[in-house]
């Protein structure tokens, strides 16, 4: 019997935290993030508010940059 796998949930919450948080450790404008990472400062924005809409691709935009974000530190 194969045992079933609950799906992982987005959680923009907890996305939301640490988007702000790396942003907030380099002290950055959500333009310069925008400019690093590819994502648009209205997007930025709407993912620093909790909104649950966000594209795949922007999402793992945002997770290269943290990645990035943490070997610069």
């Amino acid at each position: 019997m194969i045992a079933a796998r609950t799906p992982r949930l987005f959680d923009a919450e907890d996305f939301a935290d640490r988007v702000a948080g790396a942003i907030q450790a380099r002290g950055l404008t959500l333009r310069q993030v925008a400019d690093e990472s590819g994502v648009s400062p209205a997007s930025l924005s709407r993912i620093q508010g909790g909104w649950l809409d966000v594209s795949h691709e922007n999402v793992l935009r945002l997770e290269a940059w943290m990645a990035d974000q943490t070997q610069v530190a």
